[in-house]
């Protein structure tokens, strides 16, 4: 592999390293922006900005970044305990776009690798995109537990007890959105083959 920086219309090279072809790309792309930034300090140019997604976030990457003097922007994985935290708390000061759809606020935040200024930024098109990504995995769910149900509501069962039982083992893992109604129905079972008597009284009953 290799990492190559461009002008920003990509004719002329800026840095060119060779890389090992089982490489990490946080771990290359860290230290070619490193020795870009080294190598326009001494040109006596200006230091370039380090835009990255989420997947160069982490306290280690940040902290080599910070001591390198190498100013970036990167997006913050909602995953991370802080930011949900952040985000659930919310904020007094929203700022708002001209048009109102896109919301905003900034915090800053004290973090083992140095100090950060987070923006949080809500918007309607986001927030379309999450309300579709959750009806997919909702409608993904319930088909998965509409087939679970079938397979289930054809079983018989020698007793009552058992029905029950194996309805609330079914239950574990279901998600608390969803609502599942159950009916027990008994099936009267005859000896013998063929049609019953209309006065003959079943032997048991399945559930």
């Amino acid at each position: 592999m290799l990492a190559l920086a461009t002008t920003h219309d990509g004719n002329v090279p800026l840095f060119l390293q060779p890389l090992d072809g089982n490489s990490s790309d946080q771990v290359s792309l860290l230290n070619a922006v490193t020795a870009i930034q080294t190598q326009l300090r001494e040109a006596d140019e200006e230091a370039s900005v380090y835009v990255a997604d989420n997947g160069v976030y982490s306290e280690s990457n940040m902290r080599q970044l910070n001591r390198a003097g190498v100013k970036w922007v990167s997006r913050v994985s909602g995953t991370l305990t802080e930011a949900k935290a952040l985000v659930q708390e919310g904020s007094q000061t929203w700022q708002q776009s001209e048009d109102g759809t896109v919301h905003w606020f900034s915090r800053e935040m004290a973090l083992p690798q140095g100090n950060e200024r987070w923006v949080v930024v809500h918007t309607q098109a986001s927030l379309q995109r999450s309300q579709q990504t959750l009806q997919r995995q909702a409608s993904k769910a319930q088909a998965s537990w509409e087939q679970k149900c079938w397979h289930l509501s054809n079983r018989r069962f020698a007793c009552e007890a058992d029905a029950r039982a194996a309805f609330e083992r079914e239950l574990k893992g279901k998600p608390m959105w969803l609502e599942i109604h159950s009916e027990l129905v008994a099936h009267p079972q005859y000896e013998g083959r063929g049609r019953p008597r209309k006065d003959a009284s079943p032997a048991s009953q399945q559930w």
